[in-house]
């Protein structure tokens, strides 16, 4: 199981870590070369050599059988995944951040392969291509998987059953989120239906038995209904579901142009660095602008700076009564000291307390939930509790910084509702691809050196990404001056943003060669580490250590070239 809290020493680095995945194989693989050994200087045939191969063959079987000749390339391959790079393996485990400690710990169940292998919300602190590359990986995964997830995208992609636990009890739903979500709206209508033909047959049972019952021709019959209904098992009565409600409403209408960043860059540190290349950019009313980008690029410092509260270079610009609202992922305006209502009165100190309970029940907060600490919150409380204070803003642009972080499904999807009401302008950063296919309309998405603008939807997006096509002209480049009212239009210009394609387009055609080369080193490691055990249960131990030997090269070889992509990745 993914656990969030281990024991490491303070010597752990990020490789050490991964690869004790393999501690039971590497012990095995200590003895076998014990046994090789204890082998090669055994003088003769006979009961204790016999006893030696016996044991070496069977050793080798288990090696094999768990592909332990590969554990080193399946080390390298499951962290790259995850998106730790080379220069980072010796890194100390002490030394990483929360989400990064996650993901190692993630790395190392996939590793360890258990047979049933349990998973708590695993898609937390991934961006959208490891998120991605996950789905892959547990979709070949061979043995049984549990995992909880608000993911949609994640659970429609790699569940084939879905249980839900509702008021104390626990229902099996065959297939993934999707089939889940359209057989749950069916049960339940068939429950209401069940429910309410049998609380009409019940009334005209009893209308009969009131009518008859005093009727000495019809009493027997009466008496005979009265049983029947006593011994009648009810229909239970569906339970109403309580679901959040959330409401956008901006007090006035902003101008066309609602935010224009010039020569843009948010910046982080002391002394100040730069997070990427400064771009220029304009936001028009009523766009949904989704703002993509690997995680630690800068979205986060990006709409603090933007809000105000985090620094950067060049200009933000806000249009024509523009009024913007901003839901920052870790809710540091709340205070834990304060009540939850409380909390929105000092927001909104003249509001009755007949609108600000209003609204919290809206977001499920009823009764004395709304004495509760916000020091005593969940997470998923924590965000709806922001939400409230949000949806009572007069905004009519809205910042939003993962705004679907411990929500449940239901909420998400009452948070996606209010938005897609939304009069007004969003600009927004989400890992939940659910939501983004939903609401985008537009996407940015951000590189060290270039911004992309995309006019489309997420889908689109994908598609056109998948393409890698440098003439889709929906899709404009960003970097540095482009989109500026003043950004050069000279030859030298033109010339430049020309040989920047052509260096592009050499680059993924030289990570197309590593690629290929990963794929064939590792078909042939595989063929190797077979042929390896093959030589071993022939007891030829002079070959044996010839191909060992040219196995460990390939693998060596393999590293070079995961170095080598890894290098390169970061360069497109």
């Amino acid at each position: 199981m993914l656990q969030r809290k281990e024991a490491h020493g303070d010597d752990e680095t990020v490789w050490r870590y991964a690869r004790s995945a393999f501690a039971e194989l590497d012990e095995l693989e200590t003895a076998m070369r014990a046994l090789e050994e204890a082998i090669a200087n055994a003088s003769q045939r006979g009961e204790t050599l016999d006893k030696l191969l016996r044991d070496y063959d069977t050793k080798t079987h288990a090696f094999e059988k768990r592909d332990g000749f590969s554990a080193d390339a399946k080390t390298r391959r499951v962290l790259h995944g995850l998106r730790f790079t080379s220069e980072q393996y010796e890194t100390p485990f002490a030394s990483l951040s929360g989400g990064q400690k996650t993901r190692l710990q993630l790395a190392r169940q996939l590793l360890i392969e258990p047979d049933l292998l349990m998973l708590d919300e695993p898609t937390n602190y991934l961006d959208l291509e490891t998120v991605a590359w996950l789905e892959d990986y547990l979709r070949s995964y061979r043995e049984s998987l549990l995992v909880i997830s608000h993911d949609r995208y994640f659970l429609d992609r790699v569940t084939t059953v879905t249980y839900e636990m509702d008021h104390g009890k626990t229902v099996r739903y065959p297939g993934n989120y999707s089939v889940y979500a359209a057989l749950k709206e069916e049960r339940e209508a068939q429950q209401v239906e069940a429910f309410e033909r049998q609380q009409a047959e019940i009334e005209r049972i009893e209308d009969f038995i009131a009518k008859n019952i005093v009727r000495a021709s019809t009493t027997k019959r009466a008496q005979s209904r009265r049983t029947w209904l006593a011994r009648l098992e009810r229909v239970e009565q569906p339970t109403a579901r309580k679901l959040p409600f959330v409401t956008f409403l901006p007090e006035t209408t902003s101008g066309v142009d609602v935010l224009e960043l010039r020569r843009f860059c948010a910046k982080v540190g002391t002394p100040e660095r730069a997070l990427f290349a400064p771009f220029s950019i304009m936001l028009r009313r009523g766009e949904r602008v989704a703002l993509l980008g690997k995680n630690g690029i800068g979205k986060t410092s990006l709409l603090r700076a933007v809000a105000g509260v985090g620094k950067s270079e060049g200009v933000v610009r806000f249009g024509t009564h523009v009024e913007f609202g901003y839901y920052t992922q870790e809710q540091e305006q709340l205070d834990p000291a304060l009540t939850v209502i409380e909390t929105l009165w000092r927001v909104y100190p003249t509001r009755s307390e007949t609108v600000i309970r209003t609204k919290l029940g809206h977001v499920l907060f009823h009764g004395d939930d709304v004495y509760k600490r916000v020091g005593d919150l969940s997470g998923g409380e924590r965000s709806r509790l922001a939400l409230a204070i949000l949806s009572l803003s007069p905004a009519n642009l809205l910042l939003l910084d993962e705004p679907t972080n411990h929500l449940d499904i239901e909420s998400k999807e009452a948070l996606e509702a209010a938005l897609l009401d939304f009069p007004g302008t969003i600009l927004f950063v989400s890992h939940d691809r659910y939501f983004l296919a939903t609401l985008a309309t537009r996407i940015l998405s951000l590189t060290e050196n270039r911004m992309l603008d995309y006019e489309g939807n997420y889908e689109s997006f994908l598609a056109a990404q998948t393409q890698q096509s440098d003439e889709t002209p929906t899709v404009k480049e960003t970097a540095r001056q482009a989109l500026s009212p003043e950004a050069p239009r000279t030859k030298d210009e033109r010339a430049r943003r020309q040989l920047e394609k052509a260096q592009d387009r050499k680059r993924l055609a030289r990570l197309t060669t590593l690629e290929q080369q990963i794929e064939q080193l590792e078909k042939e490691i595989k063929v190797d580490e077979a042929r390896l055990v093959e030589l071993s249960e022939q007891g030829d131990w002079v070959a044996i250590n010839e191909h060992n030997e040219q196995l460990q090269e390939k693998n060596e070889r393999l590293a070079n070239v995961y170095r080598e992509w890894e290098a390169r990745s970061e360069e497109i």
